[in-house]
């Protein structure tokens, strides 16, 4: 590829920096380029069964002027919702191509590199679209028999043009113009010209410009007329002797526009430069107002050329707009033409040609299409043929035209001393023309990106995403896509990566320095941190102390980091005089032994600090710190309590001190309280540091030390010695204080202006202990309460912890003291790692990044510059609402033939559904459980499994070391229980009882494990303080004495739960359990939803099928609100017979005939156990599906019975307690599961459950609660979904049922929105008649629940909804009302009373409702 030219000015020039779309049979850039440079044409036949589907009448299908032809994108009824922030039944209403168009918008930047919270300034949005067909076809028809409705009105507001580019900028944040183009064909290139003008104009700083096009009806063909636009047989020959129009063809596109100089100076990826543009109007110099005028193209045509400054000669290519209309084609070429002769009088140097004939005629998106493809074609440097151009128009005379058409792609190469040059013409249906010119990008100087290139430094690429899932797919593809340009520049990938994308929740990073070496990397399945809180996470840094020093450390940063490198030569400088020799040549060059001198001290000071500078000048600082021992050194020099040269004078003074007092340190693998007794007595050993619940060293004399570790060997307990020949904080150094006393006291020292924790208390220093000179004495001398410090910095919002020094021992001692469960990082190598020092440190920071550490904006790397790179993978599900009587394709399994479809839409059931769980939960009101209550349950859970280990032989004190299958041994674990003593020793590892080794393999107790008197102090406690969990513990002790038993298999796990067949054991706590409030609630909507959707059935039975019944906690309440319907059958499904028969004998008991029995296991196929597959409109799942192997083999069953279109109601248990694990989980079942969604228990959020659902075959997935309750020591979630059906809405409800021939209406809309709080308490409706208006209140205001005395305005209502509350109210109750009626008596109750007394009486004194605070407010306002 030659470069290109580089203009003489980038002044009034913008350079396109990014580029997405979809188009038929292309779904991304580098597909539609293979497209066009392949020659293909993108026309489909539509199959019969399709053309049927799509709701074509049979009698086109022998309809000679019915041309079944397609040119479409596919997939458009999916869309990623839930990446976009709208509910499912949002998105089913807004038009597929504002949706289509905002994922492109998305990819565009992505495209372009930029991330709009970070960069590009104020970005506009200019664009817009076809008709939405979809709205007229699909959405309106649900709703054209409520005019002036809510729905109808959010219906509307997702399918109005206007909101294309507002839609865009409000879900980007984009804060620059937005402005709507609607000018039919010419739509997406008037919006480039439009949003080029803007830039030039400093309006925005960044645009998207763009259309959007999509047909939802293209699979039903169109008729064919002749002499019309639409081509006879779905072919686009444009310029041809046989065209005779268009097809119709899909597409979605957007470009980014910026300044050309900004583009520049910012490192873009510039694509191309558009050199001018012009947009006008044909006005009246045309015989029609859908004609072309000759005169009005080729003046765009000189108005474009004029405004880029450029000759017509200098033009190599054309795209047209290329209708293919036998009169268009020849009236555009002479327009051209006429333009060209303006400045030239060659003939044939100017290729023209139309990328309709490779998609067809994208309406809105027409004009930003052929731009796109001209884009492509220069960077290609070929210039994609016409597709069907075999003989010329004859009324084209081309070889007296500048121009020339050909079949085939061929190579694209400028005139000497040109660049590549093109112009793209758009004309619309009424007359307004644009013409854009085009130009190849300037050339970067070739030194700076060599340079650029072969930096070779270790890079760090960062992905985020909303999902695990999406993240491991779009690692795949960015190492698909490194794999294929091993020449990208690494360092331009980090730097794209980091810039020019948002970061999402889930994260993870890889650190590399060759493209080759990260593509591995990333095919390899890596750490994924998260979810990352919205507000991100701070960054503490822990300052390692005397010991972790090592010969060389950092010297890889002092060669590569300069800012590490002038720190250090600052410190050396400072040193220079006191050491007598350079600091930096005593750690990085050879220095004779003769020579050195001790230094430890001071140079661990110096690379702490110049590591924290190297840390700062990325934009990563501390929110708080802690030292350890000497540490706090460190980080007084960062909070600005010293300065680094009094720090360093000090720490070389110290040095000599402890050097002259003596003594030596041990390291010693035990808590505090355990090593206590060892120090007791005349031993000269004092305890030196705290670092970790099962972690100290002790300092004193050589003799001392010496006996303690021999009596520690003895006794099995761990130690090794600390790399220090002194002894820190120990009654040696009591000689030497007043010598460094004196020094202190001649420092100058200021108070913390960032918080640190105190090494002497533990906590944060305060600001008169750290200018008191007196406080840094006591340093040297006291306990280093480092454990304590851990403990500060965990309980001051759990920042991210980095080991800001050599070596890793502060990292260990965190996740020692944690459990593992701190986010804890280490900046430097350890000294025996051979890893590079970038390398560890590139590593920390990107580390940081994945937990959410945000870096403070600093100046971007000089050379950098973006790249493409592979665009975020949505996860798209359906969201559509199918034209009236027009059938959807199933996703799963095919159902009985005879199966009719459930007649419900869940997606527009989801606001009702969520406003029922709302109104449950304020009528069911709880106080959240006691959360030191729940602490102390937790205690003696880890108490209880300690003591259960112990009983079977194994030690649990402080020290103690257990590999994890010697642990399986001495229980005896047999198979089906290893699963849950490993849940178990995860339990205590999580409470930071005990450490697992890399491997998992080897346990360790770190931390007081309990004993026989805690567990009765604890029981005390709770009997005495928290008496709610009494049951729970009695349980607990029930199943702990048991675990030996079931563990080896000597008793199953029914005889020892359920000693007489019954579960008298559990009686207590299980009956607790099913009756809490947060069972009742969920038990109740399930009642209410499913009686609700049952009661939308009419003319045939309707039927509902539970698995794992069981106990018959959902089954009898449900079962009783189904009493009420006609024609309803339940069957009661569980895999224990036992629980069948006895629901059977209760119903035959209840008289309830209607009910049937069997057995299902429904992990096996139902089928073949007489279950008929896809013949219940609704399956009940309580607490059952989770005890199951495979989640997902398991919801394909469940999604086999549904019917089309029938619902699963799921309640399941999503956080599993330890008191739980304790004692419900000694059940075998529990530990059945084998997939890979579980690890420790078979119970998973409903964020899993949701994926689960969509992953199998459901759609319209929704869950009450999303998140899970915390307060609460039980939490359950309703998880709702639907197979997709063959029908669009239920029935119209009895009350708006229409006289038969008439139209059917859509099903009654749902109420949208919770009852807001007001000043009046919430009165239930009392009488069956203020039942029936509340219910028509609801639906009209979309608020639920309304009360009997709520006021009409406080609920939102407005006078165009009070006529609407007339009409609806006058039409189903036949009251005489009117709006004057309804404004004068204000409530539920009042109109009630009116509708009672015939509505023609006055307003009495008790109906008159006083005018509302909240109305009076609003009108006072404006």
């Amino acid at each position: 590829m030659t470069e290109p030219v580089a203009p003489a000015d980038a002044f009034g020039s913008i350079a396109i920096t990014g580029m997405a779309g979809r188009w038929p049979d292309a779904p991304d850039l580098d597909a539609f380029w293979s497209n066009l440079a392949a020659g293909r044409h993108s026309t489909r036949p539509i199959p019969d069964d399709r053309y049927l589907a799509a709701g074509g009448d049979e009698a086109g299908l022998s309809d000679p002027y019915r041309v079944r032809q397609a040119s479409t994108v596919e997939d458009i009824e999916l869309f990623d919702a839930e990446f976009f922030g709208y509910p499912p039944g949002e998105a089913a209403l807004i038009d597929p191509q504002q949706r289509m168009f905002l994922e492109v918008c998305h990819h565009a930047l992505e495209h372009a590199g930029c991330d709009p919270s970070r960069g590009g300034g104020q970005i506009g949005v200019y664009a817009g679209t076809s008709q939405s067909e979809y709205y007229l076809n699909h959405v309106h028809p649900r709703f054209a028999r409520t005019p002036g409705s809510l729905e109808l009105l959010a219906a509307k507001s997702g399918n109005l043009p206007d909101s294309l580019p507002t839609r865009v900028s409000y879900k980007l944040g984009l804060t620059g113009p937005s402005v709507c183009v609607q000018t039919t064909c010419s739509t997406s290139l008037v919006a480039v010209h439009l949003a080029c003008q803007e830039l030039l104009a400093y309006r925005c700083d960044t645009a998207l410009a763009g259309g959007a096009a999509l047909n939802p009806a293209a699979h039903c063909g169109y008729r064919h007329v002749d002499q019309g636009i639409l081509s006879p047989d779905g072919r686009t020959r444009t310029f041809d002797a046989e065209a005779q129009g268009a097809i119709r063809g899909d597409a979605v596109a957007a470009v980014v526009l910026r300044r050309l100089e900004d583009a520049l100076a910012d490192g873009d990826r510039i694509w191309a430069v558009i050199k001018g543009s012009a947009v006008n109007n044909d006005g009246c110099r045309k015989p029609a107002f859908s004609a072309p005028s000759p005169q009005g193209q080729s003046d765009v045509i000189t108005e474009a050329l004029a405004a880029a400054g450029v000759a017509a000669e200098t033009i190599g290519y054309v795209e047209a707009h290329g209708t293919a209309t036998p009169v268009g084609d020849p009236i555009e070429v002479a327009a051209l033409t006429e333009a060209f002769r303006k400045t030239t009088d060659r003939t044939g140097f100017c290729v023209l040609g139309s990328v309709k004939s490779n998609v067809g005629h994208t309406e809105a998106a027409a004009g930003v299409t052929g731009l796109i493809k001209v884009v492509l074609s220069m960077a290609h440097r070929r210039l994609p043929g016409t597709v069907g151009f075999r003989t010329p128009n004859p009324a084209i005379d081309f070889p007296a035209t500048p121009f020339r058409v050909h079949a085939e792609t061929v190579p694209w190469e400028p005139a000497p001393g040109v660049p590549l040059r093109a112009g793209v013409s758009a004309f619309g249906v009424g007359g307004t023309n644009a013409h854009v010119i085009v130009e190849e990008p300037p050339r970067q100087p070739p030194a700076e990106r060599a340079q650029a290139a072969s930096d070779g430094s270790w890079e760090v690429l960062r992905l985020s995403a909303r999902t695990p899932g999406e993240l491991d797919v779009l690692a795949a593809r960015l190492a698909d896509h490194l794999a294929a340009e091993p020449g990208l520049p690494l360092a331009d990938v980090a730097h794209t990566l980091h810039l020019g994308r948002r970061a999402f929740g889930y994260r993870r990073t890889v650190v590399s320095r060759g493209t080759a070496e990260a593509a591995e990397a990333l095919h390899t399945p890596g750490d994924i941190a998260g979810p990352v809180p919205a507000g991100g996470r701070r960054l503490a840094l822990l300052l390692p102390g005397g010991g972790a020093q090592y010969p060389g450390m950092g010297a890889g940063l002092y060669r590569a980091e300069p800012v590490f490198r002038a720190e250090m030569d600052r410190a050396s400088a400072v040193l220079r005089p006191l050491l007598g020799v350079e600091l930096t040549e005593l750690l990085y060059g050879e220095v004779a032994p003769a020579a050195r001198v001790p230094a430890d001290f001071p140079s661990l000071v110096a690379v702490e600090h110049a590591l924290a500078a190297t840390l700062a000048a990325q934009g990563l600082r501390p929110t708080a710190l802690l030292g350890h021992s000497l540490g706090e050194y460190t980080a007084a020099v960062l909070a600005g309590v010293m300065s680094l040269e009094d720090a360093l004078g000090l720490v070389v003074l110290r040095e000599r001190l402890m050097l002259r007092a003596g003594g030596t340190t041990l390291g010693v693998w035990l808590g505090e309280e355990a090593l206590r007794p060892y120090l007791a007595g005349d031993a000269a050993v004092d305890l030196a540091t705290v670092n970790a619940p099962g972690s100290c060293t002790v300092s004193g004399t050589e003799e001392a030390v010496a006996a303690l570790e021999r009596r520690l060997a003895e006794d099995r307990v761990e130690c090794s010695r600390v790399r220090l020949a002194t002894a820190p904080h120990s009654r040696l150094l009591d000689p030497v204080l007043p010598e460094f006393s004196a020094a202190v006291a001649e420092v100058e020292l200021h108070a913390p202006t960032i918080p640190y924790v105190s090494n002497l208390t533990g906590t944060w220093i305060t600001a008169g202990q750290a200018t008191d000179p007196d406080y840094w004495v006591r340093h040297m001398r006291g306990t280093v309460r480092f454990a304590d410090g851990l403990a500060a910095l965990a309980e001051a919002g759990n920042p991210v912890l980095l080991e800001c020094g050599p070596g890793r021992t502060l990292a260990g001692y965190a996740a020692s003291r944690s459990g593992g469960t701190a986010d804890v990082l280490p900046a430097m190598r350890h000294a025996k790692s051979s890893l590079p020092d970038q390398q560890v440190l590139a590593a920390a920071v990107g580390g940081l990044w994945a937990h959410g550490v945000a870096a403070e904006p600093g100046t971007p790397s000089a050379g950098r510059r973006r790249v493409p790179l592979p665009g975020y993978p949505f996860t798209r599900t359906r969201h559509w609402i199918d034209r009236p009587g027009t059938p959807w394709p199933d996703t799963g399994a095919q159902p009985a033939r005879s199966a009719p479809a459930f007649p419900v839409d869940l997606a527009a059931e989801e606001a009702a559904l969520h406003a029922a769980e709302a109104r449950l939960s304020a009528e069911l009101p709880t106080t959240p459980d006691s959360a030191e209550g729940r602490r102390l349950l937790d205690r003696m859970c880890v108490l209880q499994v300690a003591a259960y280990l112990r009983d079977q032989g194994l030690d649990t004190a402080v020290g103690a070391i257990h590999e994890r299958a010697a642990v399986h041994r001495a229980l005896r674990t047999v198979p089906a229980y290893r699963k849950f003593v490993d849940a178990l020793l995860h339990l205590l590892e999580v409470h930071g009882v005990v450490a697992a080794g890399p491997s998992e393999d080897r346990l360790r107790f770190v931390a007081d494990a309990g004993d026989a008197e805690e567990i009765a102090k604890t029981e005390q406690t709770i009997r005495e303080r928290f008496p709610e969990y009494v049951e729970e513990m009695e349980f607990l002790h029930y199943c702990q004495a048991r675990y030996g038993q079931v563990v080896s298999g000597e008793l199953s796990d029914t005889e020892a739960l359920m000693p007489h067949g019954r579960s008298d054991a559990a009686e207590a706590v299980d009956r607790k359990w099913v009756e809490a409030r947060d069972i009742r609630l969920h038990q109740t909507l399930i009642t209410e939803q499913v009686r609700r959707l049952a009661g939308r059935v009419t003319g045939r039975k309707v039927r509902i099928l539970e698995v794992g019944g069981g106990q018959g906690r959902v089954t009898w309440p449900l079962v009783e609100a189904l009493d009420a319907l006609p024609d309803v059958e339940y069957r009661f499904t569980d895999i224990g017979r036992a629980f069948v028969l006895e629901a059977q004998r209760r119903a035959e008991h209840e008289g309830r005939p209607w009910m049937s029995f069997a057995t299902l296991d429904i992990t096996r196929d139902p089928e073949e156990q007489g279950a008929e597959p896809g013949g219940w409109d609704m399956v009940i799942a309580f607490n059952v599906l989770h005890a199951t192997a495979d989640l997902r083999a398991t919801l394909r069953n469940v999604h086999r019975l549904l019917a089309p279109g029938g619902v699963l109601f799921l309640l399941e248990l999503v956080h599993e307690p330890p008191v739980m694990l304790a004692t419900a989980a000694l059940f075998e079942g529990w530990w059945h599961f084998e997939d890979d969604l579980r690890e420790h228990s078979p119970l998973v959020p409903p964020a899993v459950w949701r994926q689960v659902l969509t992953d199998t075959g459901f759609v319209n997935v929704t869950a009450c609660p999303e998140v899970p309750r915390q307060d609460s020591l039980i939490s359950h979630a309703l998880i709702v979904g639907q197979r997709s059906t063959g029908r669009q809405s239920a029935p119209a409800p009895a009350e708006l049922r229409p006289e038969p021939g008439a139209a059917a209406p859509a099903a009654r809309p749902a109420s949208f929105n919770r009852r807001p709080e007001l000043a009046q308490p919430y009165v239930a409706p009392r009488t069956e008649l203020e039942r029936q208006v509340a219910l028509h209140w609801q639906e009209v205001l979309g608020v639920e629940p309304i009360g009997a005395e709520d006021s009409f305005f406080d609920l939102g209502g407005d006078s165009l909804l009070a006529l609407q509350l007339v009409t609806r109210l006058r039409d189903t109750l036949r009251a005489e009302l009117s709006v004057k009626n309804l404004l004068e008596r204000l409530t539920v109750a009042a109109v009630a009373r009116d509708i009672e007394s015939g509505g023609s009486g006055p307003a009495t004194a008790s109906a008159a409702i006083p005018r509302s605070a909240r109305r009076g407010a609003a009108s006072q306002g404006g």
